[in-house]
């Protein structure tokens, strides 16, 4: 294949799309059955987020930066639950824009009309669907072209807030940084030096 950037669409369940965007880098696994996929990812193809049902739609736009097999951690409810490792298969995403959770239902970019095998869970986009995609996202995203996409980087913040403990006096409560804003502030510096 070309070294073209490449449109890929990455399907999920929104709580699988909460934890992988709520990690101190953004990341995504897949099942070793979509190993020729993967091997064909290239570092800066673009990612379009698709959440499943009850969203239904892209929520989000990435730049895939690393790919690399993982069996050891475990990251999703599932595989917590399962105590294995489902998607190995890894790759760490710079997330560009994303909608905040609370818009997910109702700003999510609908493409229910590009044929797509739906039972596919990642996908390359057609020149055609991917060209439709960014003229849905120029509205949704406030984004005139590719390079504005690139422009501004949006910050995500944690979607899921750790609560403080209720021990802590609350004169000192504001001297305590959860574990997870310090995760995510470190990853943010990162983001800024690449």
């Amino acid at each position: 294949m070309s070294n073209k950037i490449k449109n890929w669409l990455v399907i999920g369940i929104p709580r699988n799309w909460e934890t992988a965007l709520s990690q101190p880098i953004p990341i995504w696994g897949l099942k070793p059955r979509y190993q020729t996929e993967f091997q064909v990812l290239n570092l800066g193809d673009l990612l379009w987020f698709y959440s499943t049902s009850p969203i239904a739609g892209v929520i989000g736009v990435g730049v895939v930066k690393d790919k690399y097999l993982d069996y050891i951690n475990l990251i999703w409810d599932e595989e917590l639950k399962q105590k294995e490792v489902i998607w190995p298969l890894r790759f760490r995403i710079q997330v560009l824009k994303v909608l905040p959770r609370v818009r997910w239902k109702t700003d999510r970019i609908k493409i229910n009309d590009f044929q797509l095998f739906w039972q596919i869970g990642f996908q390359l986009l057609r020149e055609e669907y991917a060209v439709e995609l960014f003229k849905r996202a120029k509205k949704i995203f406030d984004v005139l072209s590719i390079e504005n996409l690139f422009a501004g980087t949006s910050i995500i913040q944690p979607l899921i807030r750790e609560e403080q403990p209720s021990y802590i006096p609350s004169s000192e409560k504001e001297l305590i940084i959860p574990h997870k804003e310090l995760q995510n502030q470190i990853a943010e510096i990162g983001r800024l030096e690449v």
